[in-house]
């Protein structure tokens, strides 16, 4: 087995590396995550959990030959009317999208809350949502893991309503349902 760090990424660390180079394009979640576990079968140390540049790179590969033969198609594009924008907008808010923008966990924090993992959508499909939406996926760079803003968080919402076979506004009805009270004293909208 190869020594951990020297170029080694994790699960996590490796899926978002894909999503950064945008071979998750047009990659249905559950291809997504069989490659991300075929490319940690295949490390030289599976029992380190890391994954060195040959097996990401032959995922990528693989991954990238596939997508053409796909029949995944990703959620269209999220359109809403300006009242109902601004409740999910105060959710994402709500929920940790403050700022920069979500980061995984609060992502993660989110769906779980809502109610939102069960059977289509797992912790790991979750987790793959966020590297397909996250800011940065598909730049064709390696991007540090990131945050995800309004608008990747808007697409990770219909990606979960794609999975359970449901119209977006009844995930975005269970997000704005499911929101955090506000604590008295903060502000919304991320501060001044």
């Amino acid at each position: 087995g190869a020594a951990s760090g020297g170029g080694a990424l994790t699960a996590i660390d490796t899926l978002h590396a894909l999503a950064d180079v945008g071979v998750l394009r047009g990659v249905s979640l559950e291809d997504a995550q069989a490659a991300v576990t075929a490319a940690i079968t295949k490390a030289d140390d599976a029992s380190a959990d890391e994954i060195f540049f040959e097996p990401f790179a032959a995922t990528a590969i693989s991954l990238a030959a596939g997508r053409s033969d796909s029949s995944y198609r990703p959620p269209e594009a999220v359109q809403l009317p300006p009242n109902e924008r601004r409740m999910l907008r105060a959710s994402f808010e709500a929920f940790g999208g403050r700022g920069r923008g979500m980061q995984g966990a609060a992502w993660e924090s989110t769906v779980r809350a809502c109610g939102l993992i069960g059977a289509k959508v797992s912790e790991a499909t979750a987790a793959i949502i966020f590297a397909k939406c996250k800011d940065g996926a598909g730049s064709g760079t390696a991007a540090p893991v990131g945050v995800m803003s309004f608008q990747g968080f808007l697409q990770a919402a219909a990606h979960v309503a794609t999975e359970y076979g449901v119209k977006f506004d009844v995930v975005r009805q269970r997000i704005v349902k499911c929101t955090p009270p506000v604590p008295p004293g903060a502000v919304r909208g991320g501060g001044r």
